[in-house]
């Protein structure tokens, strides 16, 4: 089965937007690459929390809007892994405070993460009956 590496979250300042880039590498297992299975990525941002939930949300990390984004296909194509970039895409500054309005600066930093997500498209059985057809016993 394929595996992810390499996973890189780039966030830009642009007035009051963030301008969001992710990137990462995908890794062909042999049966992959011999099959040609395809797979379909998604990635998505969150709050990350770790030894620090300090908002008044759920106790752990927290989701970040970035609006619709659409699932990519991919395949091995022979390859042994296969490098993906998406963006730059830009979502409101605002977003990226999860934490809400905490009492002191280093509280209200925002740490975020991206999180990317591989899901094989295995193949389905199919079946189908034909027509009735009757014969005469001997």
């Amino acid at each position: 089965m394929a595996t992810l590496s390499n996973v890189t979250l780039g966030i830009v300042r642009n007035v009051a937007n963030a301008d969001i880039t992710v990137g990462y590498t995908i890794n062909w297992s042999t049966f992959d690459q011999l099959s040609n299975l395809t797979y379909t990525s998604s990635f998505r941002l969150i709050g990350d929390d770790t030894n620090e939930d300090g908002d008044d949300a759920a106790l752990g990390d927290d989701p970040i809007s970035i609006g619709l984004q659409m699932l990519r296909v991919h395949s091995s194509n022979g390859r042994p892994s296969t490098t993906v970039n998406v963006g730059p895409f830009t979502i409101p500054w605002a977003n990226l405070d999860e934490d809400g309005a905490l009492p002191t600066a280093s509280a209200r930093d925002d740490e975020i993460r991206a999180v990317v997500t591989l899901t094989p498209l295995l193949p389905t059985a199919t079946s189908r009956e034909s027509a009735k057809v009757t014969v005469l016993s001997p």
